[in-house]
């Protein structure tokens, strides 16, 4: 499982509670994020597994003995609730300490093509994607990542 997503399986099983209370503060109807037939904690790990790999859904349906539409459910109802979960968690660019060094790069994260988007083209690297910014310590620590922005956009903006 570390391999597809990441995670070890108790950091997965952490990460469900999580998004469990998180799904319990945020519901306003006795109606389920995530479907029914994956159950929460599978939804999760196919949720990691296509935002860690840019998987093709239909990749993650054979794997994991689901329809198409319900590992697109999966992944519609659970990528809010991480992002929710978690952002008390990721630091700020306010956050990092000022007597550190760091090292910054932006890297293009690659995602599927959108006509209608034409900003998240990258001609560098000649597909679609959005930008981030890293900062991590010398030692190799991630400490901040920065909000993204269109493909299109230099890493100096």
């Amino acid at each position: 499982m570390y391999y597809t997503t990441g995670f070890r399986r108790d950091e997965i099983q952490d990460l469900v509670a999580i998004v469990y209370e998180q799904d319990q503060r945020d519901a306003t109807e006795a109606r389920l994020s995530w479907p029914p037939v994956l159950g929460l904690f599978w939804s999760v790990v196919i949720t990691l597994a296509y935002l860690r790999g840019n998987r093709v859904q239909w990749e993650l349906a054979e794997t994991y003995g689901v329809s198409q539409s319900t590992v697109s459910r999966a992944i519609t109802g659970v990528t809010p609730l991480l992002a929710q979960a978690l952002r008390s968690v990721v630091p700020t660019a306010e956050e990092l300490r000022a007597d550190r060094q760091y090292i910054i790069d932006g890297t293009l994260l690659p995602c599927w093509s959108w006509a209608a988007v034409p900003g998240l083209w990258s001609g560098k690297h000649r597909t679609t994607g959005v930008v981030v910014q890293v900062a991590a310590t010398l030692e190799g620590q991630l400490s901040w990542i920065s909000d993204p922005t269109p493909g299109s956009r230099h890493d100096l903006y």
